[in-house]
């Protein structure tokens, strides 16, 4: 039986490990192949962080100068959701790094 399972995730738009134990039950050989599918994972992340945070400009642009009701509030829950979007990855981060992702100023 996998003691873990690397699964895409849709929304995150990346792989996200997923243990079926807790972590002290992993023998080494499993330890070691989840760290380096984390490495592996860990790395993508910044890239879709970017990625996230230029379409929240794009959309932040057209909400700014949306006249409709409708499709503003429809934009700003799409600018909620990549937000959250953004928060999750960063959470991932941390728990798959130990430590928090780098501040950077997306270009």
């Amino acid at each position: 039986m996998n003691h873990f399972t690397i699964q895409y995730d849709q929304e995150l738009g990346i792989e996200v490990p997923h243990l079926h134990v807790p972590f002290d039950q992993l023998d080494q050989r499993e330890k070691e192949e989840l760290y380096a599918k984390m490495e592996e994972i860990s790395g993508k992340i910044p890239e879709r962080i970017r990625q996230l945070e230029h379409e929240y400009k794009e959309m932040y642009d057209r909400v700014s100068q949306e006249n409709s009701d409708q499709t503003f509030f429809d934009g700003m829950e799409r600018l909620n959701q990549i937000s959250r979007l953004i928060s999750e990855l960063n959470i991932l981060y941390l728990q798959m790094q130990g430590k928090y992702l780098t501040s950077y100023q997306g270009g």
